[in-house]
Order: C-alpha cells, then sequence, then structure tokens
C-alpha cells in the first residue's frame, strides 16, 4: 500500500472504500489481496473463504482487478474491527540464459506479461542463442519441481502462433546453440 497502517473504522466502511484510504497500491504489489478477520466478528461471507478455528481467523483471497473492476460486487465485503488486508510484493519473471541482460523482470501491477514482452525486457537475444525453440519452467505448486514448457519463438514471431503468458516465478530459458551453429552465429 502506498500509506500502510491502522485506520479507525466508521460504520458500514467497505473493502474498496478501505483501499482507497490507504492511498492505493504500490507498482509492485501483488494483484491479489488477502482479508483476515477475526472470528469473533462472523465469517468472511465469501464463498472462498478459509476458516482457521485453531487461529481463530476467517481469511479471504480476491483478486484485485476482479474487484476493483466491480466485476463481483460481493468481494466488496464490509469490513469489522481488527480486520487486516494485506497485499504481498509480487513475484518476478526470470529471464535466463542466452539473452543480453539475464535478470529478474517485474510485473509491475500485472498478472502477467508474454514471452515477446520478457524477451524485449531482457535486450533480446545474444548472438549465441538458439533461437528456435526456447523453453519456460514453470514451478508446480506444492512441489520443489518445475514443468518444462517448449515454446517455439520463431511462430509466435511469424503470427503462426500466440504470444505465450508468463506468471509470476516462472523462468525464461534461452538456450545457447552448440557445435557448428554456434560458430556461425559468432563469425556472422
Amino acid at each position: 500500500f502506498a500509506n500502510p497502517g491502522v485506520y479507525p473504522l466508521s460504520g458500514g466502511r467497505r473493502l474498496r472504500d478501505m483501499l482507497s484510504v490507504a492511498g492505493g497500491f504500490l507498482p509492485n504489489a501483488s494483484r491479489r489481496l488477502r482479508v483476515t478477520r477475526r472470528l469473533e466478528n462472523g465469517p468472511i461471507p465469501l464463498p472462498n473463504a478459509v476458516e482457521d478455528p485453531v487461529g481463530g481467523t476467517s481469511t479471504v483471497e480476491i483478486n484485485l482487478d476482479t474487484l476493483l473492476r466491480e466485476l463481483d460486487t460481493d468481494q466488496d465485503i464490509e469490513l469489522f474491527a481488527y480486520d487486516r488486508i494485506t497485499v504481498d510484493q509480487s513475484e518476478p519473471v526470470y529471464v535466463n540464459g542466452e539473452v543480453l541482460r539475464a535478470a529478474p523482470v517485474e510485473l509491475v501491477g500485472r498478472d502477467s506479461i508474454t514471452v515477446m514482452q520478457a524477451l524485449t525486457r531482457a535486450g533480446g537475444f545474444s548472438p549465441t542463442a538458439k533461437r528456435g525453440k526456447i523453453q519456460v519452467l514453470r514451478p508446480i505448486e506444492g512441489t520443489g519441481r518445475l514443468a518444462q514448457i517448449d515454446i517455439d519463438i520463431e511462430r509466435i514471431i511469424t503470427g503462426q502462433d500466440n504470444d505465450f503468458p508468463l506468471f509470476p516465478n516462472d523462468i525464461l530459458y534461452i538456450p545457447k546453440t552448440s557445435g557448428m551453429g554456434a560458430a556461425l552465429a559468432q563469425v556472422g
């Protein structure tokens, strides 16, 4: 939040109102927020709310775009005393391998970026990049493993395939050419 803090509640304050009072979001904010309520104030009245009887809380995650665009007005819940609203910092997409600037790419207020956008931010291919097939390594939730997704970048560039979305913590990997192709790339 631009102005995080503790704010007094006046009757009937809703979630969207409180987000405005807190000054909105910083550019690196995740596109999901979490509301945690003490169960003594009752559960959060949304179907995806999770109750923790041991911790004495009810918690729900809300998509910011859905809330702010008023696509689901039920998500603009009434707030109660001691409700806590949190927004995590968004995780970047990582670009690695044969690009000019291998580095994390911040999503800056978006849920995703595309392969072409990430490549552009990384300065494009290095001279030794294998340009035909590249890989997206995507974390498999609940494990330490990565799923490998092969992308034919030439088909995206020529308009034969749609650009591929990258999500937080994805790794876009550009392999190096090998053998004679690498030698020709360095000469040319």
